[in-house]
């Protein structure tokens, strides 16, 4: 597989779509400009691109929250695509060790 610039990657899911980044960014909240935002989140927030749910939020003009619904509502738990580092561990199972 080729490597993809986040550009083309962009293109190709507004492509399949039928719309522009524009429709995408706007307020409307219709099922078929949802479904385009999702894909956006899961293809940036996927590898190779791995994009915070910070920049994809800047990306898309949306709250980094509203990011964060989406990726859980697609089943994409924070940190687990692409996590960096170890897991963090609470102060009593930091004591336990």
């Amino acid at each position: 597989m080729s490597a993809q610039t986040w550009q083309a990657a962009t293109d190709a899911v507004l492509d399949a779509h039928g719309l522009t980044l524009e429709h995408v960014r706007s307020a409307g909240r219709v099922e078929r400009l949802v479904a385009a935002r999702r894909d956006l989140i899961f293809t940036l927030r996927s590898e190779p691109f791995l994009w915070s749910a910070p920049r994809i939020a800047r990306f898309l003009h949306r709250d980094h929250t509203t990011i964060l619904f989406h990726m859980r509502a697609m089943g994409m738990e924070k940190g687990v695509q692409g996590r960096r580092g170890p897991p963090m561990i609470s102060k009593e199972q930091g004591a336990a060790r």
